[in-house]
């Protein structure tokens, strides 16, 4: 309380001196081009002591106008209120510049009559000046209000979003698990040191996974280490018939790419594309960064789409999922190019803008 009373104060006394300086020099420059010499600084104090009570009437009306609100519910009791305190503000500052003259003039007139000349001379100057200083009041509130009511929908947006980066997230979670589980139970009894390694590999792919719970973003290192963890699984599910060929840019290691991004879009070519057809396929990653913007590519080398209900509703989900979470991440600074059907060349391009992510 205190301390917004001094800083009240002070804003105050800085604007009324600034007033003081501005009345003043229209004495200054009305002397000086009568030619009887500039009267600066007598003048400046006599209007110095005109304004110098408002700095500290001001501290006073800003805790009025909180408390006593001139708005539609409590305006019929405001109104008075700030009525006499506008009444009482001018005699007191109708007394105290009758003091600073008798004062500066080492005479004494301070007796009644001259008191409500003085009070009735400043009394219409007084009264605006209470007013202006309501609605600079206002302002400031509403100014205050602004921010704040655009704070909290900014505050209201990222969590907005991010709980639908999490929803998006979060939906692709079970896919791997379940699908790993599938494979792990179909080797069990036929190759009991492979689903054994495939249990470990999987224990740290979800490791990583709960390590990262809540982050959106992260450096493509990091997200390289979940990818191979995952293609250590499906290589010890396929073997020969899966093969991988990463081309990553050295200087994409560090750039933040959405957490949990790579793993789901080639999970679905490898499941979907790779591991019905007998002989197999390969699959390359490529990441390099053209100026400002990191490009990723993922090339199927031609391997169509399953044709059953299942491989189509996953590859809707997992492409839909992938495009909802750029667009949230991202807005229109990315882009996510699809490869047509029967057309050459990669199965998905994306580009994001290249940032580095925080050490």
């Amino acid at each position: 309380m205190k301390r917004r009373f001094l800083i009240n104060f002070g804003i105050a006394f800085l604007v009324f001196t600034v007033l003081a300086v501005f009345f003043s020099s229209e004495s200054y420059f009305f002397y000086l081009l009568k030619g009887e010499g500039p009267h600066f600084w007598e003048d400046f104090g006599w209007t110095m002591m005109r304004w110098i009570p408002w700095a500290f009437f001001t501290p006073v009306i800003v805790w009025l106008v909180r408390w006593f609100p001139l708005d539609r519910k409590k305006w019929y009791t405001s109104m008075p209120l700030h009525a006499t305190a506008s009444v009482l503000f001018s005699f007191i500052q109708s007394s105290f510049f009758l003091f600073y003259s008798c004062v500066y003039e080492l005479t004494w007139f301070f007796n009644g009559k001259t008191l409500v000349e003085y009070f009735i001379k400043f009394f219409h100057l007084n009264f605006l000046t209470y007013l202006v200083t309501i609605g600079v009041c206002y302002l400031f509130e509403y100014y205050r209000k602004h921010r704040e009511n655009e704070l909290k929908a900014s505050r209201l947006e990222t969590q907005l979003t991010q709980s639908q980066l999490e929803v998006l997230k979060m939906q692709l979670h079970p896919h791997f698990l379940f699908n790993t589980l599938h494979a792990i139970s179909a080797l069990m009894h036929a190759d009991v040191d492979t689903a054994d390694a495939m249990v470990s590999r999987m224990s740290a792919l979800l490791r990583m996974s709960l390590e990262s719970s809540g982050v959106q973003e992260v450096p493509l290192k990091r997200e390289l280490e979940s990818l191979r963890i995952y293609l250590d699984i499906e290589k010890m599910r396929l073997g020969d018939r899966l093969e991988i060929d990463l081309k990553i840019g050295r200087e994409t290691l560090d750039a933040n790419v959405p957490n949990f991004f790579l793993l789901p879009l080639l999970e679905s070519i490898i499941r979907l594309k790779i591991a019905p057809r007998r002989s197999g396929g390969k699959v390359t990653l490529l990441a390099r960064r053209e100026q400002d913007r990191l490009r990723i590519e993922i090339d199927d080398h031609g391997n169509g789409w399953a044709k059953s209900v299942e491989s189509q509703e996953q590859k809707k989900m997992t492409l839909q999922n992938t495009r909802e979470r750029l667009q949230q991440l991202y807005g229109p600074e990315h882009r996510l190019v699809l490869r047509e059907e029967g057309s050459l060349g990669p199965f998905l391009v994306v580009e994001i803008p290249f940032r580095e992510a925080a050490e």
